[in-house]
């Protein structure tokens, strides 16, 4: 069995018994209770999904109920009704619910990463004014424990990013002033992770000091990007070994458009070409905008993501992925934006 870090597995060798005798808890499961309105023929209720795990992407729904999702990352996008959506690391999404019926419905959250399979639950507990709180026996599911769909006939409307259109429309740059390739990989062990080939971690967190104390308005390297202030800047960011997962990567200052991706080997000098060769892998109309993107999976090939910001922030900022042991494995960029723009530091907090 092939590993991720490149190496070889016997799955025969696991003692026998390792995986049994789980056994579900009889703890209390969260209950969030709401009360549909007395004078309005409709009811619905406003929920904010934040991912606030460490390493599982997590499949999000509760049972009869679909949702519209009308912001990601704190800005508005264009309403999309979903069923399920997938939440990664800092992920952080509103979506309005309406209240049909009364009674319990099963809140799903069920890890959809290959490590570890986990689910949890809670309740959706909805209820008429002046009513008591009688619960229904059961509700009928949109997805199962591992966040597919829950029966072979089901169709479920999943959240998609790509689609996820800014409201009102955000206006994106045709052409960028600059260009940064950035290959992800696996470094030597399994808990060792590069953004750029190269992992990046501080050696001493108390007493390394920060980079906006030492500015180097010219260093350009495997863990460091200098950018102009006003200018627009592409990160093409590969997954340029396979089997490599999905990585959620996030960049400190300012947020980003994903304005393209795909399959296969980034083979194009710029993304100018790309886009003169496979136009329908881009979208500069209306690309979603946020954060965090994450990336695609590169499971037998290459994979690939462009995203396109403004450097409208001068400062020094960090790119990693969200993923807390990926992160503190290495998988981190410092991004100096605009570096001829960088403010004054005071001396008392230099000093700190």
């Amino acid at each position: 069995m092939n590993a991720f870090g490149g190496g070889i597995g016997n799955i025969d060798a696991v003692p026998a018994g390792i995986f049994d005798g789980c056994k579900p808890t009889a703890g209390s499961a969260a209950v969030v209770e709401v009360v549909k309105s007395a004078c309005s023929k409709e009811s619905w209720v406003a929920l904010d999904l934040i991912g606030g795990f460490s390493f599982i992407t997590a499949m999000f729904s509760i049972d009869e109920h679909p949702m519209w999702v009308y912001a990601m990352d704190g800005e508005y996008v264009t309403p999309q009704k979903v069923e399920a959506i997938s939440i990664t690391n800092g992920d952080r999404y509103s979506v309005l619910v309406k209240l049909n019926n009364t009674g319990d419905f099963k809140i799903r959250v069920a890890s959809i990463g290959a490590p570890q399979i986990l689910s949890g639950y809670g309740n959706l507990r909805v209820r008429n004014k002046g009513d008591g709180t009688t619960t229904s026996d059961g509700s009928v599911a949109y997805i199962n424990d591992v966040g597919m769909p829950a029966t072979p006939s089901s169709v479920v409307s999943y959240f998609s990013q790509a689609i996820a259109k800014p409201y009102p429309k955000s206006p994106v740059k045709q052409t960028a002033d600059a260009m940064f390739k950035l290959e992800m990989r696996i470094v030597g062990a399994s808990y060792r992770w590069a953004l750029n080939n190269t992992v990046f971690t501080p050696t001493d967190f108390e007493n390394s000091v920060p980079a906006l104390f030492r500015p180097d308005p010219k260093a350009a390297n495997n863990v460091t990007i200098s950018t102009l202030n006003g200018t627009w800047v592409d990160l093409v960011i590969m997954s340029t070994t396979s089997p490599m997962p999905s990585h959620p990567i996030h960049k400190h200052g300012n947020k980003m458009y994903m304005i393209g991706a795909g399959t296969g080997a980034f083979k194009y000098p710029n993304v100018a070409a790309a886009i003169a060769e496979t136009p329908e892998s881009f979208n500069l109309v209306d690309p979603p905008r946020r954060d965090t993107f994450a990336t695609l999976p590169a499971l037998t090939d290459q994979a690939w993501m462009v995203v396109r910001y403004q450097v409208t922030n001068p400062g020094a900022w960090l790119l990693h992925c969200h993923i807390q042991n990926h992160m503190m494995g290495g998988m981190n960029m410092i991004i100096q934006d605009g570096v001829d723009h960088w403010p004054k530091v005071p001396n008392e907090y230099k000093n700190f």
